[in-house]
């Protein structure tokens, strides 16, 4: 998965979208997915309490949500 993400962000949206910040979220226990994130260069920049809520099927829970960031430099 760290390869898929360098791939789509290095060769891919910031050459051809000009995209030059990037966001990635996950549940506070998805460490593996935190890791792939932080070896693509991005940074962990909030905590949101309460962020997301799950239908009643699915238990009904409110689980809290992890913002990852990761800014490029657009060249001069």
């Amino acid at each position: 998965m760290t390869a898929a993400i360098k791939t789509m962000i290095d060769l891919w949206a910031t050459p051809h979208m000009n995209a030059h910040r990037f966001y990635a979220a996950t549940f506070p226990e998805n460490i593996g997915s935190q890791k792939v994130f932080l070896k693509n260069g991005f940074e962990i920049v909030d905590r949101v309490i309460g962020a997301v809520q799950f239908p009643e099927s699915k238990g009904g829970h409110i689980k809290d949500s992890i913002i990852l960031r990761r800014d490029i430099r657009a060249p001069l």
